[in-house]
């Protein structure tokens, strides 16, 4: 049967094959469908395959040597949670700038109670632009965030021009750092922030959004022979500085254990030294001891029991101390080791930790080359404040990578760019257009739009989201990378940027 139908088909091509002008027509019939077919698949399927892999993001214009700019406000683009709260902070500037809200406030002068009176003030003073840096990140970051079809890049003037009408001076030309940048741009936007909460404070129904960069550590020094404590002592934070060790290598997670301890050797610890004291008077059966000297080793023994490592002692008993000697005895040869512990006792949001690479061998400064294993995800340990001299560990904290800052070049030239990640991203079928579904810095409204237009319409997952999770911006060139590549930075990481997973 095959035989039979092969044989007659081939009857028929032969047939056609062999009139030139049949030829010639199959020719041109073959060159017009390999030319307009593309066009015609795309007429017939809405080209949608192409438009599904070929989008991309937002780009900034790099004037000279700006890239440590465009990299780190790229990296603060990648967190969803600072973005997140960029909008909370937009939602409540536009509830103090309501129309009705100052016309309010106006008519309480003609009822001027203390209240009132300081809500007014409050309002008006506000009305002079207390955020300045907060605005124009709004509007930069809206546009960062986006996806686009087809090459965008926008200029970072906005944030710069910000920053040097606070500073009132022009940011320099020359190379700088993209860590120093971040640490100006944390530290105004903290001072910014708690200039709204002090406007706010006493105002009903205005919850302002915490800091999502602020954390808290504790400093204290732990005695190795006697197990005390010193004093503690807290401070805030907003980046967390690691020294990379001079080695070929090394993990994150051990770079951050070893930086919450530091053996200090020939430490006088005074719980460990009036102990000494008090141990060598009982052999000497406190022998030739005058009445005010056993006062002041009575009182030794309240020390030695329930002070601190580093207690500030009345003058009387701090000389007798020091200049303690019988016996042979000599009160200075008491020294001993004790551990110094740099301890979170509470993470932020965002952490953003600097790789330090900067040696310094005597004569000039280099660049370390350490390679830097880091992960996509991290867990921390988060203590609550000690108590009764032990600390008392809390929680586990687990955080997921969003944004690496990458440096390449020497210790006083390079090139900065980023990696950030870019979020669940669909495509809208009807108007093929692409949604981000993260939290996006625009008006209410819009935003309404497309949370109920999620369970109406039909969108589609980009796949290429997902094979490539992270955007590789270097100032205005742009590409997606895989999670591989961005892991793979562990020579060039300068500055990772983690999220908090649990609240």
């Amino acid at each position: 049967m095959y035989n039979k139908y092969h044989d007659h088909n081939m009857f028929w091509i032969r047939k056609f094959l062999r009139s030139p002008a049949n030829l010639s027509s199959g020719l041109i019939i073959c060159v017009s469908l390999y030319i307009i077919a593309p066009s015609l698949s795309a007429l017939v399927f809405g080209n949608f395959e192409q438009r599904n892999w070929r989008y991309t993001t937002v780009g900034l214009i790099n004037r000279g040597n700006d890239c440590f700019i465009t990299s780190a406000l790229q990296a603060l683009a990648g967190i969803p949670r600072f973005v997140e709260y960029l909008n909370g902070i937009k939602s409540i500037l536009q509830e103090l700038n309501n129309p009705e809200l100052k016309s309010f406030s106006r008519s309480t002068r003609e009822n001027p109670t203390a209240d009132n009176i300081a809500n007014d003030s409050r309002l008006e003073n506000f009305s002079d632009s207390s955020t300045p840096l907060h605005e124009s990140l709004m509007r930069l970051i809206a546009d960062l965030v986006s996806v686009r079809e087809s090459k965008m890049t926008i200029s970072p003037k906005i944030v710069v021009n910000a920053l040097e009408s606070i500073f009132k001076s022009k940011m320099s030309s020359k190379q700088n750092d993209a860590h120093e940048f971040t640490v100006i741009l944390l530290q105004t936007l903290q001072e910014e922030h708690s200039r709204l909460v002090k406007h706010t404070k006493h105002m009903l129904n205005v919850d302002v959004p915490n800091f999502p960069f602020e954390g808290e550590t504790s400093k204290f020094l732990v005695c190795v022979q006697c197990n005390g404590l010193s004093k503690i002592s807290h401070q805030k934070t907003f980046i967390r500085e690691l020294s990379v060790p001079q080695k070929s290598s090394e993990n994150l997670l051990d770079i951050l254990s070893n930086d919450e301890t530091e053996i200090i050797e020939d430490y006088s610890c005074l719980i460990c030294r009036a102990r000494a004291i008090l141990a060598h008077e009982q052999y000497r059966n406190f022998k030739d001891c005058a009445p005010d000297e056993l006062l002041i080793l009575d009182a030794l023994k309240d020390y030695a029991t329930e002070a601190s490592i580093n207690e500030d002692l009345p003058l009387e008993i701090d000389q007798y101390i020091n200049h303690y000697t019988k016996d042979k005895f000599c009160i200075s040869n008491v020294k001993g080791k004790v551990i110094k512990r740099d301890i979170a006792v509470k993470l932020p949001k965002v952490l953003v930790i600097h790789l330090s690479r900067s040696t310094f061998n005597g004569v000039t400064y280099s660049r370390n080359p350490c390679n830097v294993k880091f992960q996509e995800e991290i867990k921390l340990t988060e203590y609550t404040s000690i108590e009764n001299m032990k600390l008392t560990e809390n929680r586990q904290i687990v955080y997921n990578l969003k944004s690496v800052v990458k440096h390449t070049g020497s210790h006083s030239r390079g090139h900065y760019m980023c990696y950030r990640r870019k979020g669940d991203i669909l495509f809208d079928k009807e108007d093929e257009s692409f949604v981000d579904s993260r939290s996006i810095i625009t008006n209410r409204n819009h935003n309404e739009n497309i949370t109920n237009n999620h369970g109406k319409r039909r969108y589609k997952r980009v796949k290429s989201a997902s094979q490539y999770p992270y955007w590789q911006i270097s100032d205005g060139a742009i590409k997606q990378r895989a999670t591989s590549t961005v892991l793979n930075e562990q020579k060039y990481a300068y500055m990772l940027y983690y999220e908090r997973v649990n609240k």
